[in-house]
Parts: structure tokens; C-alpha cells; sequence
């Protein structure tokens, strides 16, 4: 047949990097056209590469008994009721026999903001596919089983994770063909510069990942820089130099009782340190490292065990929100802390960082809206008018069942919709706008409330297609917002253009009575901060002024 109109073409070329899989399709929901890639065809039976009647040909391939659930599922998702959707349904293969294949449904939509494609990643429980498609590395799941043997060999070892920190610049200017060539430079560089004395894997995003007990700490460190050399200055693509800028993060491990994911995990957090330093160094975390007075790599490991225990250690704190006008409480920011009978008290910049990005990270963010909002409904018999605040990470809200577990947390608790705000984080940003709105438009048929929590200008940007209920200052504008005029004019700015939005604004960082005087300048809502109260437990919440205040 001829070849269909170029977008789906686009939209499969995106797909085919971001899915990490060979086998996928691609489906055009108004021309029920789907095109699907050389390694699907390889396991299902189908004309050609572009197929069209394409759902009603697929669903062919699934087994009888899966079929209802298969197209209720896919229903679902075309009439953009959920984001994404996951599977399992056996399909027929080749030979004609059914294989149990795990579906990831992805949804892309038009300008109108209406469901135009499904991206359908494919994975064939029967076929453990261990290289990566673009590197033609093999993959992290291959690394932790790497990891594992040498622990059980109780070998010390070194894990390396080198990221890039302009990729998505890369892709934008020369498309993602020209990336993945890229990519699949700085893999076969990587590889040769480490020789036979180390293991290069695919990680996630554009990530590479080196395991080695044969390379010391300084012969890393050289190999990075000649590697941070060659994406400077050596990698060409058809005539024309591509600079790429390079950060990387390495964990040393001699303590065989350390979990390989938390090796992964720190080695991450290592590799976000060296993005956001100055000179984007190597960063290296050793287990004997003293930071903030605890063993990074062991302290890691207790969080991700506690975690496990029913997120055993963890509590939460409270801070208040005032209204400007009344000087009454108006809410509390719900804030995470942590303490291990080993480290004492470790402190929320340490761990938050390093177990944010974590798989594990997603059992702690249920905990902690469950949490506060059974420990919440205990302070409106006191004030039935409370906000409770509430933060959210990007990954919590790509979860497929997010929607689902708040529902089910708030039925079972009984805490009120109306009496939330959802703080959404500046990782956040860099979320799709679109799927974000469809978010907080389910928020809000919750009656749940949404503020932006970042920088100003990060919040500006996305609050013209947001619609938020308010946004938060960072304290870092706050500091010395009575005597930096810059400050000050990028305060007026932020609340003027607030203000005429409807949006509520909430200062952070307001510390004392006179910076607190200052402020009334600005049409700003609510404050918070020390002046008020530092975080508190629930208990030591009751006692405070504001809350007795409030509560008469």
C-alpha cells in the first residue's frame, strides 16, 4: 500500500527512541493505520509494515478469552480517559502459537488536545531482550545481575554513570536519527577507552553506566576526561561537529551487604551532583565518605530497607501557612523526615535528592499522602477550613494508577478533596504541559487545589498553560528581598501578574517580623516560614499560637 501521511511517520521515529524496545507500534487513531516495527512483525503475523483496519486486524492476534479486555482497554485510551495504559494479554505469534506479551499504550495528541495517536510498546514475557536497540549495549537489568555476582564474589567495584546535560538540545536541533548516531558514538567511545578492564550498559534516558574492579578511582578519572574531550570536540555526524556536554557519577563499593539498586540509585544522585556543579567533575561517592555526618551508601541502603518495612523511620512534619491579610493559619505544608536508630536524624537534603528518583520512591509518595491525610483529618475537627499541602514529584504522577491510589487513599481516609492543594514540584516541568493540565483538571473535579513550587520564572512560564490555583516563591528570592532591588522588582512582577490571573501567592522563607512588614507591599496571600514556626510534629502543631488562634 502507499505509505500514509508523514506525521505518523514522525511520531513513530519519536517513539522508536524513548520506547527502549524493538518491537512497538505505532497507531493512527482517525485512520486506524498503525505502522509497526521490523521486530514486532517478527512476532506477530501481519501483511506489512504499514497496516491499515489495523486495531480490528490486531485484535485478531489476541487470544479469545483476552479480547473483551483488550478492547475495553484500548477504548479507554483512544477516548483519552487515562493517560496510559498496561497490559498483559496473550498474543498469537509466527507460528501460530499465543505468547504472553506485556502492552504499554502511550497517548499523543493534536493541537486540539484530543487523543491522535496510541504508541504501543510490546514486550514478549517469552523473550528476554537484553541489548539496548541504540547502543547495542546491554541493558541495566543486565548491570544488577553483573553487580550481584561480584557481590556474592565479595569483589570491590566500581560503578560509573555518565549522562549528557544537552541531549534534549541535540534532539530538538538535528532530530532523533542524529541522536541515537550519537549516542551510539559515545557508547562505542566509551567502550574503547575502557578496554577489557570495565562493562558498558545502556542505563535509562541517555545514560551509560560502567562496572569495573580493574580500573582505580584516577585511571576513572582520566578516562572520563578523555571522554568529556571527545563529545566536545570529536563527534561528527555527516560534516558537522555536535558538541555534547557530558556529567558523570561513580560509586565505590567494598561493603557486600549494600543493595545493587542502591548502588544504581546513589550513582544517579553522584551524576545529578556533577550536572549541577560548576565544572560537571566526576562526583564520587564512597561508603566511608562522611556527609552530613552519615555513610552515603549505607544511609541509602537504610532508606530503601525502611522503605520496604512499611516505610518504617519515616515521619512527617508541619509547617504553617498564614494568610497576610488575617494573620490566621491557613494550612500546613506537609514536610518528609527520617530517622535511623544507626544515623540519628539524616537530613531531608541528603536523602530527598538521592531517593526521589528511586523505583522505590513510589511506595514512599503513597505513604506520604496516606499519612498526612489521616493524620490531617485529625486538625479539621479543630478547622474545617485547613489546606493541607502536600508535595508531588514528576514520577508520581507519570504512575499509571496515580489517579486511582489518591482516589482510594481519600475514600478510605475520609479526608476531604476540597481541603488539599497538591504542590507540584519543579521536576515537574519537565512533564508534557498538556498531560499536566489533563492532571490538574482531574484535581480539580476532585476539588483538590494545585500550586507550582519553584523558581519564578520556571512558574511563569508554565502557569500560562496551567490552571493553577496558586504559586509558590522560592525562599532564595526571599533572602534579601528588602535591601536587592532586582529581587524586588521580580517579586512585583511575579504577584502583579498573579494577582490579575486570580492566582493566589504564597512566600516562602519569611523569617522575620521585618521582612514579613516588607512584604505587604505585594499582593501576596499566604506566608510561611520560620517566623511563624520551623516544621513541627503533629503534637507540637496543637501548641502553637496560630493553631490555639485558630482553633476558638
Amino acid at each position: 500500500m502507499a505509505k500514509p501521511e508523514r506525521l505518523i511517520d514522525r511520531v513513530y521515529e519519536n517513539f522508536s527512541v524513548s520506547a527502549q524496545t524493538k518491537t512497538f507500534f505505532v497507531y493512527d487513531i482517525r485512520g486506524d493505520v498503525a505502522r509497526w516495527s521490523p521486530a514486532a512483525l517478527e512476532l506477530v503475523r501481519l501483511p506489512g509494515e504499514y497496516i491499515t483496519n489495523a486495531m480490528t486486524m490486531f485484535e485478531a492476534q489476541i487470544h479469545p478469552e483476552d479480547r473483551n479486555a483488550f478492547r475495553e482497554g484500548f477504548q479507554r485510551v483512544k477516548k483519552g480517559e487515562q493517560p496510559r495504559y498496561a497490559a498483559s494479554y496473550r498474543i498469537q505469534d509466527k507460528s501460530g502459537e499465543f505468547v504472553t506479551c506485556d502492552l504499554r499504550v502511550f497517548i499523543v495528541r493534536d493541537y486540539a488536545n484530543r487523543p491522535a495517536y496510541l504508541s504501543v510498546a510490546i514486550s514478549n514475557r517469552g523473550r528476554n531482550a537484553r541489548l539496548d536497540t541504540v547502543t547495542d549495549l546491554p541493558n541495566r537489568f543486565d548491570y544488577f545481575s553483573d553487580l550481584r555476582d561480584k557481590k556474592d564474589f565479595k569483589k570491590p567495584t566500581v560503578t560509573v554513570m555518565i549522562g549528557t546535560t544537552n541531549f534534549a538540545t541535540v534532539n530538538r536541533l538535528y532530530g532523533y536519527n542524529i541522536g541515537n548516531r550519537i549516542l551510539k558514538d559515545m557508547a562505542d567511545m566509551t567502550v574503547k577507552l575502557v578496554g577489557e578492564k570495565a562493562k558498558a550498559y545502556r542505563a535509562q534516558g541517555a545514560s551509560l553506566l560502567l562496572l569495573t574492579g580493574d580500573l582505580s578511582v584516577e585511571e576513572i578519572r582520566a578516562i572520563y576526561s578523555k571522554l568529556r574531550t571527545f563529545a566536545r570536540n570529536d563527534l561528527n555526524v555527516d560534516g558537522t561537529n555536535v558538541a555534547l556536554e557530558i556529567a558523570g557519577g561513580a560509586v565505590v563499593l567494598d561493603d557486600f551487604e549494600i543493595d545493587e539498586h542502591t548502588v544504581y540509585t546513589c550513582a544517579r544522585f553522584a551524576l545529578e551532583q556533577s550536572v549541577q556543579g560548576r565544572g560537571r567533575n566526576l562526583v564520587v561517592i564512597r561508603n566511608d565518605q562522611v556527609n552530613e555526618g552519615n555513610r552515603t551508601l549505607s544511609v541509602i541502603n537504610a532508606l530503601r530497607t525502611s522503605i520496604a518495612n512499611n516505610c518504617q523511620g519515616f515521619y512527617l512534619v508541619y509547617q504553617p501557612l498564614v494568610s497576610s491579610v488575617s494573620g490566621m493559619l491557613e494550612g500546613v505544608e506537609v514536610l518528609l523526615r527520617y530517622e535511623n536508630a544507626k544515623f540519628g536524624q539524616v537530613a531531608p537534603g541528603l536523602f530527598i535528592p538521592a531517593i526521589e528518583k528511586d523505583e522505590a520512591f513510589s511506595k514512599l509518595g503513597t505513604w506520604i499522602i496516606e499519612r498526612a491525610c489521616m493524620e490531617g483529618k485529625d486538625l479539621l475537627d479543630s478547622f474545617p477550613e485547613l489546606q493541607l499541602h502536600i508535595n508531588l514529584d514528576y514520577m508520581q504522577l507519570e504512575e499509571t494508577r496515580f489517579r486511582h491510589t489518591l482516589l482510594d487513599i481519600l475514600t478510605r481516609t475520609g479526608f476531604p478533596g476540597k481541603n488539599i492543594c497538591l504542590e507540584l514540584s519543579e521536576t515537574c516541568k519537565t512533564l508534557s504541559p498538556l498531560f499536566l493540565r489533563d492532571e490538574i483538571y482531574f484535581f480539580k473535579s476532585c476539588g483538590i487545589k494545585t500550586a507550582l513550587d519553584g523558581s519564578c520564572l520556571t512558574s511563569l512560564n508554565l502557569i500560562r498553560e496551567l490552571p493553577v490555583d496558586m504559586i509558590k516563591v522560592d525562599r532564595d528570592m526571599i533572602a534579601n528581598i528588602e535591601k536587592n532591588p532586582t529581587d524586588q522588582y521580580m517579586l512585583e512582577a511575579v504577584t502583579g501578574f498573579a494577582r490579575k490571573m486570580h492566582i493566589d501567592v504564597c512566600v516562602e522563607g519569611v523569617e522575620t517580623e521585618s521582612t514579613k512588614n516588607f512584604l505587604k507591599r505585594f499582593p501576596v496571600s499566604v506566608y510561611q516560614g520560620y517566623y511563624y514556626s520551623e516544621p513541627v510534629r503533629l503534637q507540637e502543631l496543637r501548641t502553637l499560637p496560630l493553631f490555639r488562634i485558630a482553633a476558638v
